[in-house]
């Protein structure tokens, strides 16, 4: 196979695989940090196309890409890229608040087109909800990351929030970005003791589900 870009000679690791599908049969190897580059499995072709991805202005790259990026093909109609970038005090490591944005793009356009925006301090409301119980905050509102596009909602992004490092258990906040609101949280065991590792991944099986009482037979 021949790169079909000389920007693809930055590409170095595949983080993430999607299906882009369509005539051509198309998957993409990404590389969070740099790009995609694209085979088209259905086409006589011993070409990779390359895709350089957006970026925050002031993101910074390095460490897992995972920690503050995630794609998907959103229902087989376009790519949508999620990147966030994470405020930490000048005299400590403890994360302030948070900024991110999404942008969509189809194979076929020249460019990306930047979709929406939030930024979130954690001393806001939005990162102060109760607990069931009425005392225990659900969202620590400290280090936030790990983001997971919705497979299902256009605007929804799905990030876990931990009050420190080393906690077993986290929470997750469901984000809708087209208002800048939070739509829901819940209790989650991250199941690792260090940081954010790969915990969880997206899944459209929901949607194929018929909930509903079972016969008697």
């Amino acid at each position: 196979m021949r790169l079909d870009s000389p920007e693809a000679k930055k590409y170095d690791y595949a983080s993430k695989v999607i299906t882009i599908g369509g005539e051509r049969g198309s998957v993409g190897w990404v590389d969070l940090w740099k790009g995609i580059l694209i085979c088209d499995l259905l086409k006589d072709s011993d070409r990779l196309r390359y895709i350089p991805l957006p970026s925050l202005v002031h993101s910074l790259r390095g460490g897992p890409p995972l920690l503050v990026r995630d794609i998907t093909v959103f229902r087989k109609d376009y790519i949508k890229f999620f990147d966030m970038c994470l405020y930490v005090g000048s005299d400590s490591w403890v994360i302030k608040g948070w900024e991110a944005a999404t942008w969509r793009r189809e194979v076929s356009w020249t460019e990306w087109k930047e979709d929406r925006r939030i930024k979130v301090s954690n001393d806001q409301a939005f990162s102060n909800q109760q607990g069931d119980d009425g005392t225990r905050p659900i969202l620590k509102g400290v280090y936030s990351g790990f983001p997971s596009l919705s497979l299902h909602d256009d605007d929804v992004v799905y990030i876990m929030d931990k009050s420190d490092l080393l906690d077993k258990k986290a929470s997750v906040m469901v984000v809708d970005m087209s208002n800048q609101t939070l739509k829901g949280a819940a209790d989650f065991g991250s199941g690792r003791l260090l940081g954010y590792s790969l915990a969880y991944i997206q899944s459209a099986i929901s949607k194929y589900l018929v909930f509903g009482a079972l016969p008697v037979s």
